[in-house]
Parts: structure tokens; C-alpha cells; sequence
């Protein structure tokens, strides 16, 4: 059963991301060969992989993972965000990833140091 405080702890949720999320910036590696960001500290591959599938016992078997939490976990994964906001603001890297010409004419999103905190204005191509 759902609580009444998942739609509130959502919509803060949406909220802090859409405040605080570029703060982060600096804390991630953008990958331009394949388009993704990962974490600098963060694992290398996700932890769930359909190459992790084993049928050798004659049956289905794969490491266990718990992708989810308990709904009550929302609120504190979002004290901890703003912790860790607070704690390495200082810190994050504000220089961009060298980009080959032929990718930046396709990218769409701001990088570490295109953007302007005060005004969360980013000045990456197709940003005000």
C-alpha cells in the first residue's frame, strides 16, 4: 500500500533536481563515445547485466541485486543529496570535457562550467 506522503516526497524530489542538480555537474565524466555520464567514484558498469544471466545449472540464475528501496527512504536520500550538494559545492570541477567539432553541432546540454549558478542560466548551444 502506497502512503499519502509518496506524491509530496516525489514532487520534492522533482524539485531538488530541478534546483540543485547541476551542482553535480562536476562530480560526473561525460562519456562522448557513447553518450553517457558516470560518477568519478561510481561503478564502472551497472550492477544489474543481462551478461550476468547464467542457464549452466540447467535453469535461470543471476546475482542478486535489491533495485528498490522503501518508499520512507525517498526523504532520506534527499537530506543526503543536499549534504552532499553542500559539502563539495566548493570542490566540483567547473572545467568541460575536451569535444570533438563534430559532436559539440549535436549536443544539446550544458557541461561542467557552462553554467551560471545565481541564475541557473546554462550558455551551452540552445540555452539562456
Amino acid at each position: 500500500m502506497r502512503s499519502e506522503s509518496l506524491p509530496l516526497s516525489s514532487v520534492r524530489a522533482v524539485h531538488w533536481v530541478a534546483e540543485h542538480a547541476f551542482e553535480l555537474l562536476g562530480d560526473y565524466v561525460f562519456h562522448a563515445e557513447s553518450g553517457e555520464w558516470s560518477h568519478r567514484n561510481g561503478l564502472p558498469q551497472p550492477v544489474a547485466r543481462l551478461a550476468n544471466v547464467d542457464y549452466s545449472s540447467g535453469g535461470m540464475s543471476y546475482p542478486a541485486w535489491e533495485g528498490t528501496q522503501p518508499e520512507s527512504a525517498l526523504m532520506d536520500y534527499l537530506r543526503e543529496a543536499t549534504d552532499i550538494v553542500q559539502f563539495r559545492a566548493h570542490r566540483a570541477s567547473k572545467s568541460a570535457p575536451a569535444l570533438p567539432p563534430t559532436f559539440e553541432e549535436f549536443r544539446w546540454f550544458p557541461l561542467p562550467g557552462e553554467y551560471d549558478a545565481p541564475s541557473r542560466t546554462a550558455t551551452a548551444s540552445g540555452f539562456s
